[in-house]
This record gives structure tokens, sequence and C-alpha cells, in this order.
């Protein structure tokens, strides 16, 4: 299912569920596309703890990154020399209870994959190992969201790369809908495998269901006076004439 689809799937549901008792302006498809996204980075880091879910089933492919030299911001994690380092920037990298969401940063045509780390500890460890102290590495900056919502990955030991403009990321993102509209890939099918595409559903239905149900709960008339509950008293005959 695409991501319009399973919104417009969630609405049938609850709109159903509520007798049709809804109008456009309350509930709209848009209103659910953020919700989906939400639910799906919920359902897919609960999973990932016990490693119950294909991540390849979740990832998104951006090709044709621009790499961008910049200097690093003196607030950043990354105390490695240099003024002027190759970079990415992603969006929003989902977060995990095991496994990378990166699985694979490297030129477009796959045969030059780059070693992804997100802690200071693994790009020392990188830098001392004489296996891999000469390879080209990336650190994840998870802490660079601006406004944009992007994320920084800094590239090093780039020297066999001079000239690189463009990489190639395959990601599992915090909020597919904007990898969807960058690409405009509205007809393709969301990244989430249909077991997630059925919980998201059922999910956000039935908190839809739950909350207007909620608002429109009919009082009930008060029958008690004085503590006491009233009986109905019977109808009084007329007099026959």
């Amino acid at each position: 299912m695409t991501h319009n689809e399973i919104a417009s799937s969630i609405r049938n549901h609850v709109v159903d569920g509520l007798s049709g008792a809804i109008s456009d302006q309350e509930f709209s498809i848009a209103q659910l596309i953020d919700e989906i996204d939400l639910t799906r980075a919920q359902l897919i880091y609960t999973l990932s703890l016990n490693q119950k879910i294909d991540l390849n089933s979740l990832a998104q492919t951006q090709s044709s990154v621009p790499v961008k030299c910049r200097s690093m911001n003196a607030s950043c994690e990354c105390f490695l020399p240099g003024d002027s380092i190759p970079s990415i920037s992603v969006p929003k990298l989902s977060r995990l209870g095991k496994g990378s969401p990166v699985l694979y940063l490297g030129t477009n045509d796959l045969r030059d994959p780059i070693d992804v780390y997100y802690g200071m500890s693994e790009v020392r460890d990188h830098e001392i190992r004489m296996t891999t102290r000469h390879r080209p590495f990336a650190w994840v900056d998870l802490s660079s969201h601006d406004n944009s919502g992007l994320t920084d990955i800094w590239l090093f030991n780039m020297s066999a790369y001079i000239g690189l403009k463009f990489m190639k990321v395959v990601g599992i993102y915090d909020n597919p809908s904007q990898v969807i509209s960058e690409y405009s890939l509205e007809e393709t099918e969301y990244p989430a495998p249909p077991t997630i595409q059925l919980q998201i559903i059922n999910t956000l239905t039935e908190k839809y269901i739950r909350y207007y149900r909620s608002l429109n709960v009919m009082p009930l008339a008060n029958q008690q006076a004085d503590g006491l509950i009233t009986q109905p008293t019977a109808p009084q005959q007329q007099p026959q004439q």
C-alpha cells in the first residue's frame, strides 16, 4: 500500500466505526500522514529491540546525494583535524533498538561501501586498527537536526575519492514522507512490510475511534432524587360516565 492508501484505509475504518458521524473537515487524509510516520517509528524501534523485523523492508534509497566540503561546528562532538571536511545531509534517521539505520553508504555504483559509525569510540577504534586506519569511514552526527530536519554525515579518509560529487544512501528514516515527497514517490509502496502496515492501520483506527467516541458521549438522564430512585406512577383511570 502507498502512504495515501494507508491513510485512506484508516479514515474509512474510523468513519465505519463511527457510523459515518464525522465530516471531512474534522478528519482529513493530510492529518494522518505525519501520524503514520510516527506510529511506524514507534513500532520498528520496539520490534528491532528483539530483532523481529527485516530492516531491508523499511529502507529507502537516496541516489545522487550531493557531497559538500564545509567546516565542522565548534560544538560538534567529533574532534578530528581538518578545516574543510566532505559531508552529506540526509533526512533524520530512525532510532533503532538494535542495528544501524544506514544500510549502505557509498558510491552510486554500489561498489565502494563506506564504514558508518555513530559513536566516538567506534571512530577511534577505526583509526587505531592497522587494517582500517587508512580506510574511508563516515561519522553520523545524530545531534545535527536543524529546522529542515536533516542529519549531517561527515566523511573521512576520502583522499581516494577526490572529486566525488554524489553518493548513494540506503537508510531507514524517521519521516519516510520527507523522502517520498523529495523524490516524487507518492505512488510507490510505503517503506514497511504488510504486517507493519496493518499494525499502523489498526493502531490509529482504534485511537481515533476512541477519541471521537469520547467527544460524543451522551449524558444519562438523572433518575435519582435525594438518593432514592423514583418509580414511575401508574396512569390514572378516568371515571366512567
